[in-house]
């Protein structure tokens, strides 16, 4: 299994290399733009270039992209629908030339206009991006923990999505454990994952999981709270975690960790967590 954490690209997309390789990754996420920032995403071609080759010399792999924080492609609010493409169509744009396998975002929230209409916009602007993109990374429709009018708490409108777009080579998923948890599946029972998965593949395709993100959850189940927690020292905990991990079917689907970085524990700490529960092992909490 391969196993990887959210890296941070200060100083440049070579850094992020390094620190996911400095940590012990086989893969990892990152943003391509500040993700708290309107500026467009940028890079230089040669820098392109030489995140590539370096990449390869590490040999890492997949690179995992996840949108940031300020688009809402459901917004019914037109300017902000099209900041938001223009946005997300900037950064699918670099994670392209950069050669990232997956581009992760969350559907958005219909702010009341309704999920239909919601959905529809979501399916309009990523035509746009790929019209505008014809040959990127695959495009990763994330589960939300709910709340709110947010998209993407359950796969039927997931595959809604999906169907809307009419790509499907184009679409993948990317399941989170704590949303999962949040939502009120309990992932950490015995085949609670399994089904968890299977409910989302029916709809979406046998083949449509792509990544994992590996988050325990602060709170308990169905509190609709998303709050990740340290692997195994949250609600799911470590016997949920080998529940998890030990899914028939999951073992080529990389894992990525966005779990928090404090004086407990740090990514390198997460990662031998998540390394020691697959191998059917227990992990020293502190």
């Amino acid at each position: 299994m391969k196993f990887g954490v959210h890296v941070s690209v200060s100083g440049g997309f070579d850094q992020a290399l390094e620190r996911a390789a400095g940590i012990g990754c086989d893969c990892f996420q990152m943003f391509v733009s500040n993700p708290r920032s309107w500026a467009p995403a940028e890079i230089d071609p040669v820098a392109a270039e030489t995140f590539q080759e370096s990449r390869k010399n590490l040999a890492l792999g997949p690179v995992v992209v996840h949108v940031t924080y300020l688009p809402n492609l459901a917004s019914p609010e037109d300017s902000l629908f099209k900041k938001s493409r223009n946005h997300l169509g900037s950064q699918y744009a670099v994670s392209a030339a950069l050669g990232a396998e997956f581009f992760v975002i969350h559907p958005g929230s219909h702010k009341g206009s309704g999920l239909d209409a919601g959905i529809a916009r979501i399916a309009e602007g990523l035509r746009l991006i790929f019209d505008k993109t014809p040959a990127g990374p695959m495009l990763l429709l994330e589960n939300t923990a709910g709340g709110g009018n947010t998209i993407g708490r359950n796969p039927e409108e997931l595959a809604a999505i999906a169907e809307a777009v009419d790509t499907p080579e184009r679409i993948g998923l990317c399941l989170d454990t704590c949303h999962a948890y949040a939502m009120g599946v309990d992932v950490a029972a015995k085949g609670g994952f399994k089904k968890f998965v299977a409910s989302h593949t029916e709809l979406l395709g046998k083949n449509s999981l792509q990544v994992v993100h590996a988050n325990d959850s602060m709170f308990k189940l169905g509190a609709g709270r998303d709050r990740h927690q340290h692997i195994g020292l949250g609600e799911i905990g470590e016997k949920g975690f080998r529940e998890i991990l030990s899914t028939s079917g999951i073992k080529k689907v990389p894992f990525i960790l966005e779990t928090p970085v404090n004086e407990e524990r740090d990514d390198a700490g997460n990662l031998a967590a998540i390394r020691a529960l697959a191998a059917k092992k227990t992990f020293w909490k502190k």
